[in-house]
């Protein structure tokens, strides 16, 4: 013989209180929510390296100037295989060729190779007369 629930059982357990049953179930859906958010996906044979001490390089009108700081740091990102087979020799950190004035700032390019995402730290350089010593 199987049991069943006792008469009314229902209505005590689920429509009792149904107001803040409803509201905790909304804001546990919304914290849920919130929180898968935030959460950074992780994409399968993806990954990221950090190169250091990158130099940026100057465009050769640019010659008779110096980039401060004189290297940047370089985030990639792309399928395993790839990354795992860059060296810093694969990435460059370039200037744009335009006629600029001591002290003015640059946007740093990376030259990387194809299928691999990159960021760059700090993503502008102030370019100074070098000391002459």
């Amino acid at each position: 013989m199987t049991e069943t629930a006792p008469p009314g059982w229902f209505q005590r357990t689920v429509l009792t209180n149904w107001p803040a049953k409803l509201t905790a179930l909304v804001l546990a859906t919304v914290l849920w929510a919130a929180v898968e958010m935030r959460m950074p996906r992780e994409t399968p044979g993806v990954t990221e390296r950090v190169f250091t001490s990158i130099p940026v390089l100057l465009p050769a009108r640019l010659a008779d100037l110096a980039p401060e700081p004189g290297s940047v740091v370089i985030t990639v990102r792309g399928p395993v295989d790839r990354v795992r087979q860059l060296t810093a020799d694969s990435l460059q950190a370039t200037l744009p060729d335009r006629a600029v004035a001591t002290g003015q700032y640059l946007p740093v390019m990376v030259r990387a190779p194809l299928g691999i995402e990159t960021s760059v730290l700090p993503d502008s350089v102030r370019l100074i007369a070098p000391a002459r010593g």
